[in-house]
């Protein structure tokens, strides 16, 4: 009996670490999925100029977790915040010859 406690003790525990180390691999997903999102926005609607819905379909096609996706683009700061859960990621246009660049201050802030 006690061999089979020391057994099912460690096995107990499997499906926490289980649960855990998924839980860190998508929020790791989440921030880099809101960096992405905000990024390709920006380039599409600013670089590019195409049309806000353009870019919007564009970037729904690329990113398979579009329910979670939330996306807004400022057009007077030339800015797009992206958001997946609760992670939120911001990119701005700096120039005709750099393009946009996330801005790390506001990248991945917690909602």
């Amino acid at each position: 009996m006690k061999t089979i406690r020391k057994l099912a003790s460690p096995l107990r525990c499997l499906p926490l670490l289980v649960l855990l180390l998924s839980s860190c691999k998508l929020q790791d997903m989440a921030k880099i999925g809101s960096r992405f999102a905000a990024k390709e926005m920006c380039s599409c609607v600013f670089v590019m100029e195409r049309s806000k819905e353009f870019c919007h379909g564009l970037l729904r096609s690329q990113i398979n977790s579009r329910r979670f996706i939330g996306v807004e683009v400022d057009f007077d700061m030339k800015s797009v915040s992206a958001s997946i859960w609760k992670y939120r990621a911001m990119a701005q246009w700096q120039s005709p010859y750099e393009g946009c660049q996330l801005t790390f201050d506001d990248a991945t802030s917690v909602l």
